[in-house]
């Protein structure tokens, strides 16, 4: 089981955060044994319990793509011969629902 903190931001990179005593002693009784925390917020570590400290393992990351590598096992986009995700259509599209017309029959509308 894993655990993570951080604020992570739209680029992808992992923030430092506050209250990781506190979030470190609700992960140990939660059972939590590996806990992902940015970088910045190792040296906080010092202030957990040793009892907390010694039964959980802590591991910086700065980017998600670290936390997915760990989480994960892999991230299939660092996989070798992994084609890239393919980007959304920025173009519009009709949204058919169920309509009614005037009469009670249905139609199709976009919208």
């Amino acid at each position: 089981d894993f655990a993570m903190t951080g604020e992570i931001t739209l680029r992808g990179n992992v923030l430092p955060v506050g209250g990781i005593k506190e979030k470190m002693i609700a992960a140990h009784r939660a059972g939590i044994k590996h806990v992902l925390l940015p970088k910045k917020n190792l040296e906080d570590l010092e202030e957990i319990p040793s009892n907390v400290r010694n039964a959980m393992t802590f591991q910086g990351v700065e980017t998600i793509d670290e936390v997915f590598d760990t989480v994960l096992d892999a991230n299939p986009a660092k996989k070798k011969g992994a084609s890239p995700a393919k980007k959304a259509s920025t173009g519009k599209t009709a949204k058919k629902t169920a309509g009614k017309s005037a009469s009670g029959s249905k139609k199709e509308t976009s919208k």
